[in-house]
C-alpha cells in the first residue's frame, strides 16, 4: 500500500525482513547512511534491541531472522525525554470491518533525557527506547502514583497526558485525528485477507461478530508533531504493574466485552438448527447451501449503533466512519486494497491493472483533502452513528490455501499483512513481522 499510496501510507518507516530483504536493505543502506534499530522476530519486552549505522554495521552472528527499521531520530520530546504511546484497538470483526480505539491509553517514557544517536551513545537503551521492561529497571525509573496527572512518572496515562501536549503548543487534536486515520488505514490494508482466513475457516452464520481482538497500537510523534506508526502488538500486555495499568487496562477488557454482549444463546440456536438440518439431509433433502449456513430473520445482525449507544463505553468507533468524507476516503483505500491481494493471489489482470490505476488516482486525490476533512471532522462529536457496512469481497475465484493454515487470530494475520505497507508485491502467505522501534 506504501508503494502505491505513498503519501497517504507514509506513516510507517522505511523496515526490512532479514535476511530475507538483505539486498534490499544494502541497496537503501548506500544511498546514504541511516540510523536503524533492530528486533529479533522472537523476541518481545525489548530484549535483543539494538541500533545500528546501516548494513556494514549488522554482525554476521545477529539472530536468524529480525527486522531492522529506519530509526525516527528527532521525536517529540515531554521534558526532554523520548516517548511514545501504546493505543489500543478493537477491532470487533473483519466482513465487514469494525474498528474501535480506546480513549484511554498508556505514555511510555525513556528514562535519560534524549540525544540524538551518536557513535558514542548508539548503545544507551534507556534513552533511545520506551519499553516499560528495559526502563523499569533503572534508578531513575519514577512509577505514576495518580493517573489523572500528565506530568507524573515515566509512564502515564494518555488521556492526562494530552492536555499537557497542549500546553506545549502541540495541535492535540490534529495529531489524534491523523493518528486515528493511521490505524484505519493500517486495517484496511490487510482487510482483504482477513476476510478471506476468517470466511474460509470460521463461517459466520448468524450474522453476530464470531472473531475480535484488542490490539495493542505503539505509535510515536516526531518534532513536527506527525504521528507514525512503530508496530501493532497482536498480545499486548494486561499485566498490571500499577494502579495505572489496572485503570486503563481494565476498562478496555472490560469495555470491549460489554460492547460484544457475549451470549451463548446464539450458540445454542445455531447447534439445534445444525442438528435439523443433519436430519434432512439424512432424509434425502437436497441443500443449496453449506450445513448452517442458513439465517433466520431472528439471527440478523444486531443493531451496532443502538448498541453503541445505550453501552456509552470509552470506545469510539473508527470505521465505518459517519462522517461520508472519511467514508468515501476509506472506500477508496479498501479499493486499492482488494485489488492488491487479488493480484497478489495471482488473479492480476489488464482489468485489475487499470482498476489498481484507476483507484489509486481517486486516492490520491481524495489524500489532498485530508487537512480539510481533519478540520471538520475535529469539531465533530465522536461517530456514534453507525455508518454503511462495507459488502464483502466477492470470494469467487479466490485460490485455494493450498493445505497450510496461518497464523490463527485476526492479530497473526494483522501482524503478516502489515508488511506490505512498505513492499510493492505480497506473496499472500500468513509471515509473522514486528517492528522494531
Amino acid at each position: 500500500m506504501k508503494a502505491v499510496l505513498p503519501e497517504a501510507y507514509g506513516f510507517f518507516p522505511d523496515a526490512f525482513e532479514l535476511p530475507d530483504e538483505i539486498a534490499k536493505f544494502k541497496q537503501a543502506s548506500e544511498k546514504r547512511e541511516t540510523i536503524y534499530i533492530c528486533k529479533p522476530t522472537s523476541s518481545a519486552c525489548g530484549r535483543g534491541i539494538f541500533l545500528t549505522r546501516g548494513f556494514s554495521k549488522i554482525s554476521p552472528d545477529l539472530p536468524e531472522k529480525f527486522v531492522a527499521q529506519r530509526y525516527l531520530d528527532k521525536p517529540y520530546l515531554l521534558e526532554n525525554h523520548k516517548f511514545d504511546l501504546r493505543l489500543y484497538v478493537l477491532v470487533l470483526d473483519c466482513n465487514p470491518l469494525r474498528l474501535y480505539l480506546h480513549r484511554e491509553g498508556l505514555v511510555r517514557l525513556a528514562t535519560e533525557e534524549y540525544h540524538e544517536p551518536t557513535v558514542s551513545n548508539l548503545k544507551n537503551v534507556k534513552m533511545h527506547l520506551t519499553n516499560y521492561s528495559i526502563n523499569a529497571d533503572s534508578p531513575d525509573f519514577v512509577e505514576n502514583s495518580d493517573p489523572q496527572d500528565g506530568l507524573d512518572g515515566h509512564k502515564r496515562s494518555f488521556r492526562a497526558v494530552l492536555p499537557e501536549l497542549k500546553k506545549l503548543g502541540c495541535d492535540a487534536d490534529t495529531v489524534l485525528h491523523e493518528t486515528e486515520e493511521l490505524i484505519v488505514k493500517t486495517l484496511l490494508a490487510v482487510q482483504p485477507r482477513l476476510a478471506y482466513m476468517r470466511d474460509k475457516y470460521q463461517q459466520n452464520p448468524s450474522g453476530e461478530s464470531t472473531a475480535f481482538e484488542v490490539l495493542g497500537f505503539d505509535v510515536m510523534i516526531d518534532e513536527n508533531e506527525k504521528p507514525w506508526l512503530l508496530e501493532v502488538n497482536h498480545a499486548p500486555s494486561f499485566q498490571n504493574h500499577t494502579e495505572l495499568d489496572h485503570l486503563v487496562k481494565h476498562q478496555v477488557v472490560n469495555e470491549a466485552l460489554s460492547l460484544l454482549e457475549l451470549s451463548t444463546v446464539t450458540k445454542q440456536r445455531y447447534k439445534r438448527r445444525l442438528q435439523e438440518e443433519l436430519r434432512d439431509r439424512a432424509m434425502g433433502v437436497k441443500r443449496t447451501q453449506p450445513l448452517g449456513a442458513t439465517v433466520s430473520p431472528q439471527e440478523s445482525a444486531p443493531d451496532w449503533s443502538a448498541r453503541e449507544a445505550r453501552l456509552r463505553t470509552g470506545y469510539k468507533r473508527l470505521y465505518p466512519s459517519s462522517c461520508p468524507d472519511r467514508a468515501a476516503q476509506h472506500e477508496q483505500y479498501l479499493g486499492v486494497a482488494r485489488e492488491m491481494w487479488a493480484a497478489s493471489c495471482g488473479l492480476a489482470s489488464m482489468d485489475n491493472k487499470r482498476r489498481i490505476a484507476a483507484a489509486r488516482r481517486g486516492a490520491v486525490a481524495m489524500v489532498s483533502s485530508a487537512r480539510a476533512i481533519a478540520a471538520h471532522t475535529a469539531s465533530m462529536k465522536p461517530d456514534v452513528a453507525i455508518g454503511r457496512p462495507v459488502s464483502a469481497p466477492a470470494q469467487r475465484g479466490l485460490p485455494p490455501d493450498r493445505g497450510k493454515r496461518t497464523n490463527g487470530g485476526v492479530g497473526g494475520l494483522i501482524r503478516s499483512a502489515s508488511a506490505s505497507m512498505s513492499k510493492t508485491n505480497s506473496s499472500g502467505r500468513a509471515k509473522p513481522i514486528r517492528t522494531a522501534t
